[in-house]
């Protein structure tokens, strides 16, 4: 049995401690760094500076999250084409926020750990710690590069110098080995109330951990190979998430406010437009798998029945879409006649109120029931156009849009595709590529609930999408991508299926994915900043195409500038968005 301390709130507590352990923002290191008191030690619980990043760090607020996951990484990503946003184009302002509230988080880790230590306690909740500063460490250095590891938030009041990617990832690793070993159910732990993530499960802790291990490895698969196997394999011998049971999620609420509820909810509904599907997006969905697009819901009474155009040509439109889209420049109706059946789950609101429209051409369309594609990145004034209305094109789905719907933090379905690409390179994954590619397939079809009469004739198809890739891991279309890559390797099945079966919390490994493997196949982006990206290289599908980092924020600039400069330098001497990280093998 596991033991349990229950620990309440002192009925006083000094009004610095309770605002140091809310506190999610602050303007600079040097006020997130003060010196810590040891009354506050002696005074405050650990867990209470533990249980609110538990509770908010994987999510950060609303506007942490819009800032990094959905005005960025979701478009970079282009699980999502636009919320009348300009080319996506990372400026020093979008990380501010949600790099203040990591560093705030991480500062109350830090003191919970200082207050373990100073009471010479042997507990579970150091290691949960621990556990909770490599997730958002991983975070941060997996889109911004160098950053502040081992002296952020550190108590002593100085300005932390940055570190090099390379060893702050192998510290990481060794830190997640040494916190899931030590992780004991004979050790107290905090009550399940303050662990919103995993209830005080050890068990689901250690696996947490280990997953996680696994991921931060399998990032690393490309640049230190040696190292990532090392850690690969070492976590799948001491246990990863073997269940759905074991997924954690951070459980959300229906009234508005800032992290309270689902941050896409407030995006679409709360804020008045819709988050369109990309037209990347559609590209891979469509015809994967060979599935019927669903037919319409039924009329009600006295409503005629609803009729879908299917497989429309489109009519053209001056649009500056990128030839490398095979459905560019054109303005389709209706819905296509094969689907991955997860894809009307995840945009399923589509259609709109009037049934026609004329476009800026003068050309009369169609916009009833409109299952298609937004391009990503288009600007302002294109985004002002008839043909790119963001009501036209297919939006999220009420299920995940719903204000309650939980923060999803890991899967098994995603443990499940790394051991598949683990296995693929012929390292240890105690099992074959092929058996944990189709159960990753199959769990994330059960996680979204499609239909299950559906999923094995989804995981034999040889039907093909846009651009040549097919479901069967045994088939190979052949095919090759605009980038010269393989269209229907294995690597490119393992990837996709990833990226589409972890939608939507999950664009910060799609990024690293990405970013490692260049698969999934995406269209550049619409407008990017023409004095970041070229225009040759967005026709051509070059690596170079697209982002690659995000941005330092401007506080850093300003407050630590001499510690920011040593993170420039790491760098390469320049911190723009075209900046490859240490795990790209495109460097």
């Amino acid at each position: 049995m596991k033991k349990i301390i229950n620990v309440k709130a002192r009925l006083i507590m000094p009004a610095i401690v309770f605002m140091a352990v809310l506190s999610g923002c602050t303007n600079d290191f040097e006020e997130i760094n003060r010196d810590v008191a040891e009354t506050e030690l002696e005074n405050v619980e650990p867990n209470f500076f533990i249980a609110p990043v538990i509770s908010r760090g994987p999510m950060g607020d609303l506007q942490n999250v819009f800032n990094v996951q959905f005005s960025l990484l979701d478009m970079w990503v282009q699980y999502f084409a636009n919320y009348n946003r300009t080319s996506g184009t990372s400026a020093p302002g979008n990380a501010t926020a949600w790099w203040n509230k990591s560093v705030g988080d991480i500062e109350n880790l830090n003191r919970a750990i200082a207050a373990i230590k100073e009471r010479e306690e042997v507990t579970n909740d150091e290691q949960i710690a621990r556990i909770m500063k490599v997730y958002i460490f991983q975070r941060l250095v997996g889109v911004h590069g160098p950053i502040p590891y081992f002296e952020m938030a550190d108590l002593t009041g100085n300005n932390p110098n940055y570190d090099d990617e390379e060893v702050i990832y192998q510290d990481m690793l060794k830190e997640l080995e040494e916190a899931a070993a030590a992780l004991s159910e004979d050790l107290p732990i905090m009550i399940p109330e303050q662990d919103r993530l995993f209830r005080s499960d050890v068990e689901k802790w250690q696996k947490f951990a280990q997953s996680l291990r696994l991921k931060i490895a399998m990032r690393l698969s490309e640049v230190n190979p040696e190292l990532a196997r090392s850690h690969a394999e070492a976590a799948i011998t001491a246990g990863v998430i073997e269940s759905a049971t074991d997924n954690g999620l951070i459980e959300l609420g229906s009234q508005f406010g800032w992290g309270s509820q689902n941050g896409y909810h407030t995006y679409q509904f709360g804020w008045g437009a819709p988050i369109n599907m990309s037209r990347s997006f559609e590209n891979i969905l469509v015809g994967l798998g060979g599935i019927d697009f669903p037919d319409p819901p039924e009329p009600g009474e006295g409503e005629d029945p609803i009729v879908y155009i299917v497989d429309d040509p489109g009519v053209a439109i001056d649009g500056k879409e990128s030839s490398l889209d095979p459905k560019r420049n054109l303005f389709r109706s209706g819905v296509p006649s094969k689907v991955d059946p997860r894809g009307p789950l995840y945009f399923g609101n589509f259609g709109f109120a009037q049934d026609e429209a004329t476009l800026d051409n003068g050309e009369v369309v169609n916009v009833d029931n409109q299952w298609v594609g937004n391009p990503a990145g288009l600007n302002t004034v294109d985004l002002g156009k008839e043909e790119y209305n963001t009501f036209y094109y297919a939006s999220l789905g009420n299920n995940y849009s719903k204000q309650d719907r939980p923060y999803e933090v890991v899967k098994y379905h995603e443990v499940l595709f790394l051991r598949a690409e683990m296995a693929l390179k012929g390292w240890d994954a105690k099992g074959d590529a092929k058996f944990f590619y189709e159960e990753g397939i199959r769990q994330s079809m059960l996680w979204h609930e499609v239909d299950e009469t559906l999923i094995d004739t989804y995981i034999n198809s040889n039907d093909l999408n846009t651009y040549g890739l097919s479901v069967n891991y045994d088939f190979d279309s052949g095919q090759t991508l605009p980038n010269g890559l393989p269209a229907d390797s294995k690597l490119a099945k393992i990837i996709t299926q990833k990226y589409i079966g972890c939608f939507p919390d999950f664009s910060w490994e799609a990024f690293a994915d990405f970013r490692k493997t260049s698969y999934p196949f995406l269209i550049p982006l619409a407008d990017p900043e023409p004095s970041i990206y070229s225009l040759g290289d967005l026709q051509a599908a070059n690596p170079d195409a697209y982002p690659k980092r995000v941005r330092y924020p401007n506080v850093e600039a300003v407050n630590n500038a001499e510690k920011y400069n040593q993170g420039v330098e790491f760098l390469g001497g320049s911190e723009l968005e075209n900046v490859p990280l240490y795990y790209d093998p495109n460097k």
